[in-house]
């Protein structure tokens, strides 16, 4: 199963990028990263948690990280996204957790986003870092930005005794 990889980011309440992967860069244009702005500075002012968006042809779902008037997660749902590298050594889920940790997400707030126990995001983080040979969320995030020092471009397999 290849994993779906959506472009992800981390905004303030004023709507500015805090933190983005790779992925989001690639689908910013000035009236994508406008619409999201005002759609989280929406999203702070109502309190709600959770908003879709439509910018251009994509659809991006934006959600509260840390309680109203903090930082807000937003992921880009286009067309098509595959990753076949990071696709090919995590499982859908990991893949998931992994990028939400390597924009500054909490095992809190990724259980809180995911519907699943901030133990069973930590469980999956282990296995990221043990698949990945990363020791830290900061090692986590140059897999998903090539810009940084020290990104792989080359995806290892996993070990053999990963299943």
């Amino acid at each position: 199963m290849d994993a779906v990889r959506s472009p992800l980011a981390t905004f303030d309440s004023k709507g500015d990028v805090v933190a983005c992967t790779r992925s989001f860069r690639a689908e910013l244009d000035a009236l994508t990263l406008s619409t999201i702005g005002e759609a989280v500075r929406a999203l702070a002012a109502s309190h709600t948690e959770r908003q879709w968006v439509v910018a251009r042809d994509k659809r991006v779902l934006i959600e509260v990280l840390i309680g109203p008037g903090h930082l807000y997660a937003a992921r880009i749902y286009p067309r098509e996204t595959l990753t076949p590298n990071l696709g090919d050594v995590l499982s859908p889920r990991q893949f998931e957790i992994a990028e939400y940790a390597a924009v500054g997400a909490t095992a809190k707030e990724i259980a809180k986003l995911l519907g699943i126990s901030a133990h069973t995001v930590r469980q999956h983080l282990k296995e990221v870092y043990r698949r990945l040979g990363v020791a830290n969320r900061i090692e986590l995030s140059r897999w998903f930005d090539p810009d940084r020092v020290g990104f792989r471009a080359v995806v290892a397999p996993p070990p053999a005794n990963h299943i």
